[in-house]
């Protein structure tokens, strides 16, 4: 049997990379990659440190990395010395090369097309992913800049960052895209006109020559045929212990999809099916060894190993502990009065345990 080569894997907005993340983890039953990141663009220095340490990581097979990389995560080296190491001096080269410092829109965008193109190597089936910054679409960060100023949060270029993802889509034509952005991208407008359907209008025709079925990856049908709200992917439904719901656009190229008879036939083949039950914060750090924080200096007390707390154990801890806080320093904003004795509970605060 012929192995096939990874299928390449360009992220752009790319933060510390946690979507490149779970495309890299990704094995065959030979556990072999199915995926490869060739480029990650990310505009902060501190998230690109990141995405080229992992980089660094993932040249070497899984649990190969040589002493200095765990030297360097203790703290005991440098990540200079670690890049320069003997044992990973190449492997870091190649990372610097894949995990780019670059910021869409202002850097030089012919750059990028020729590190792209690079490291595509000619091949047609390749994957993009990425999303753009999500401050102008999420509703915190919406609330914030219309108190400072409407005109200044209409004219936000963040608006139109997705445009810089659409002419990398236009350019280098993708064969799938998978776009992430924050559920407040389906309520914000520009201009007066909803922002998710001009992002989706586009994406479905980004070239005259060029066109893609946008889908979601949770309910059956494409763009125009469900509702926006049917893109929203909320992560405790699909086994992730958190609340985390975020717009997922799922683009195939239009030959692409036309080679695949079954995405018309047995559309329900191509989405995800939730969990029937929800995996709690406790059931995910189960069994894991203890920890303890390298910001105290004081000795240890009575430990409580993360994986024996039940979740409910947990909460209600941390409640008893913010509450024997609030006993010990005044608390108008509580009762009106400081509390008296810090063995006794303020009235008004709240005990569980």
């Amino acid at each position: 049997m012929t192995q096939r080569s990874p299928i390449p894997v360009i992220d752009l907005f790319a933060g510390p990379g946690g979507l490149g993340e779970g495309f890299s983890s990704i094995m065959d039953p030979l556990s072999r990659p199915i995926f490869s990141l060739k480029v990650s663009a990310e505009k902060d220095s501190t998230a690109h440190k990141t995405l080229s340490l992992r980089s660094l990581y993932r040249k070497f097979s899984r649990g190969k990395a040589p002493d200095c990389y765990y030297e360097h995560i203790r703290g005991n080296i440098t990540r200079e010395a670690l890049f320069a190491h003997p044992d990973t001096v190449e492997a870091g080269r190649e990372a610097l090369e894949e995990a780019r410092n670059f910021v869409l829109g202002k850097d030089d965008p012919d750059d990028l097309d020729r590190r792209i193109q690079s490291a595509l190597g000619g091949a047609d089936d390749w994957v993009l992913i990425g999303g753009p910054p999500c401050q102008a679409y999420s509703l915190a960060g919406r609330s914030r800049r219309t108190r400072e100023s409407l005109e200044k949060f209409e004219s936000d270029e963040k608006h139109f960052l997705y445009r810089e993802y659409l002419r990398i889509i236009r350019r280098h034509k993708p064969a799938v895209f998978v776009m992430e952005n924050v559920k407040g991208m389906l309520s914000s407008q520009h201009g007066g006109s909803p922002i998710f359907d001009r992002i989706v209008a586009d994406l479905s025709k980004p070239g005259d020559d060029l066109e893609y079925q946008i889908r979601s990856l949770v309910k059956p049908g494409v763009a125009g045929e469900i509702d926006p709200i049917d893109f929203v992917i909320e992560a405790e439904r699909f086994g992730i212990p958190q609340g985390r719901h975020r717009v997922i656009l799922f683009g195939i190229r239009s030959d692409v999809a036309r080679s695949v008879p079954e995405l018309t036939s047995s559309p329900e083949e191509f989405v995800i099916g939730a969990e029937n039950t929800k995996v709690s914060v406790g059931e995910a750090l189960s069994g894991l060894p203890p920890l303890r924080s390298r910001l105290s200096k004081e000795p240890d007390g009575q430990t409580h190993p993360v994986g024996f707390l039940t979740p409910r154990t947990v909460v209600f801890r941390k409640v008893r502990l913010v509450d024997e806080l609030l006993c010990r320093v005044p608390c108008a904003a509580q009762c009106g009065r400081p509390s008296i004795d810090a063995r006794r509970p303020c009235p008004k605060t709240l005990h569980l345990v």
